[in-house]
């Protein structure tokens, strides 16, 4: 839990935000909620997901949709769901970009594993080539 907070608290930085998994609609019920992950260190209540999605995607230099689910919402987005689950880009919104300007990712499937290591590991070059003193060549 404590990289999380140090990257939600300005702490870490670059860090690409990686979401695995729908998003529930935490608005949409009276109490109580659908998803957490960790406990405000302040309050000892849950953080929700979307808290952490609140609190990490402004201050990440990528954020990527790990799957069907992160990126269209999957099984649990179906009509019926009381949760309300969406994907990512529902979420923060299909034109969201990244405080580096870098637009939202999504690498649909169920278990992406290629794909995703795939698109890491050019993130991973890309943002290393950036911070490089050798990149302005």
């Amino acid at each position: 839990m404590k990289h999380f907070h140090h990257a939600a608290d300005g702490k870490l930085r670059p860090f690409i935000l990686v979401v695995e998994g729908s998003i529930p609609n935490e608005l949409n019920k009276n109490e109580g909620h659908w998803a957490s992950f960790g406990t405000n260190q302040t309050t000892g209540q849950p953080i929700t997901t979307c808290e952490w999605i609140d609190r990490l995607a402004p201050k990440a230099w990528a954020v990527i949709a790990a799957g069907t689910c992160a990126t269209y919402g999957g099984i649990h987005a179906m009509e019926g769901n009381p949760t309300g689950c969406m994907g990512l880009p529902d979420y923060l919104g299909w034109k969201w970009k990244s405080a580096a300007g870098i637009p939202l990712v999504c690498v649909p499937g169920c278990r992406p594993t290629r794909q995703l290591h795939g698109t890491l590991l050019i993130y991973a070059l890309h943002g290393r080539q950036a911070r490089s003193p050798d990149s302005a060549r």
